[in-house]
């Protein structure tokens, strides 16, 4: 394979990195497709991804699926659409590059890789495979392209941890509306260090929604994709809200997880006609999942109740059950909940919770 890749190093604090220029053929043999996928225990869902690898493989990517990858899956008809693009247009550009790590070579395969200090030429091995930090949708457009003849410049980073893959995606792509804010907290689960409080509620939401005894049993968006009703970043925000305004920053990870659950398993048990997941109080787990659902499931009615959690969560402390407390709201009709979408609607739900809440009380 063509091994003619002249780079310049570039050193940023501590890290060092490389500038390079790859053609499409080589990026073609060397570099490795993969989507995160942490959540498939389905069926239905094992169906749909092997779908997916069969589309991308017929447009000649190969993919595979990670548990702790960083990439979300392609999107078939953005490819489709990049792909073309290439093809149709004559003065199609690509000067921004896409960012790729290598992590296939041995330190000595390494040292015989690079040749040359500030400036010099990469000579890989046959066995060099790269991974796709960023661009995926870019190069895959490319690579399933009739394009014989194409240079792409490239970032290239060797021997990263996951860890600082992943921080690298989350710094590119953390203030771009394009990318799904759900993927930005979940990949906080693959970092160390700064961002541990992101990673401990994205863990938490994680098991409300994968637990099936849980009150949230898939009824969270995870990547923002998928089954449930509300999204995975919105669900994270504010639990932390919560328990911020409660100055429980310091609870345990296991203990903000069991009052959110308890919590919920009250919400589910008040209103049971309302709530999603049926559950049997017999056998402690959820035995039904309804296809219909109302508010009280979406972002308005989730919204509402984490700002009555801190209340809730108070009054619990003073040797009252979550049952109890959310008994006083037990007459509150959802069907005639106030309608609209964003923050306000939220506070006006919470409002007539809490004013019920407090009717009840005195």
């Amino acid at each position: 394979m063509e091994n003619n890749h002249p780079f310049i190093k570039i050193s940023q604090k501590d890290e060092v990195f490389y500038i390079t220029k790859m053609d499409i053929k080589f990026l073609r043999e060397t570099v490795n497709f993969h989507f995160r996928e942490p959540y498939r225990n389905e069926e239905n869902e094992e169906n749909k991804i092997d779908k997916y690898i069969d589309s991308l493989e017929s447009m000649g990517i190969n993919t595979e699926r990670k548990i702790d990858g960083i990439q979300r899956r392609t999107q078939i008809s953005r490819i489709k659409k990049i792909q073309e693009f290439v093809e149709q247009s004559q003065d199609s550009l690509f000067p921004s590059s896409v960012i790729l790590t290598c992590n296939s070579l041995t330190e000595e395969e390494l040292e015989e890789a690079i040749v040359g200090e500030e400036i010099g030429n990469f000579n890989f091995p046959s066995n060099t495979i790269f991974t796709i930090i960023d661009g995926q949708h870019r190069l895959a457009g490319l690579l399933a392209s009739n394009l014989k003849k194409f240079e792409l410049p490239v970032t290239l980073f060797f021997n990263t941890s996951l860890s600082m893959s992943t921080k690298i995606f989350s710094d590119i792509n953390g203030n771009q509306k394009s990318v799904n804010k759900s993927l930005l907290y979940d990949l906080y689960n693959n970092m160390e260090g700064e961002y541990e409080e992101e990673k401990e509620y994205s863990e938490i939401v994680r098991e409300l929604n994968q637990n099936t005894s849980s009150p949230l049993y898939r009824q969270v968006k995870m990547l923002g994709t998928g089954p449930g009703t509300i999204s995975q970043a919105f669900l994270i925000e504010n639990s932390k809200k919560a328990f911020d305004k409660l100055d429980q920053r310091e609870l345990s990870k296991q203990k903000k997880y069991e009052e959110l659950f308890k919590f919920f398993r009250s919400v589910q048990t008040t209103f049971p006609r309302d709530w999603p997941n049926v559950f049997d109080s017999e056998s402690k787990t959820n035995i039904e999942l309804r296809t219909d659902v109302n508010v009280i499931s979406k972002t308005n009615g989730i919204g509402a109740l984490l700002l009555l959690f801190p209340k809730v969560f108070l009054l619990v402390r003073k040797n009252k059950t979550y049952k109890e407390v959310m008994g006083l709201v037990k007459s509150y009709d959802w069907s005639d909940a106030p309608k609209g979408s964003g923050k306000h609607a939220q506070k006006m739900i919470y409002e007539d919770l809490k004013r019920l809440m407090d009717e009840n009380l005195s």
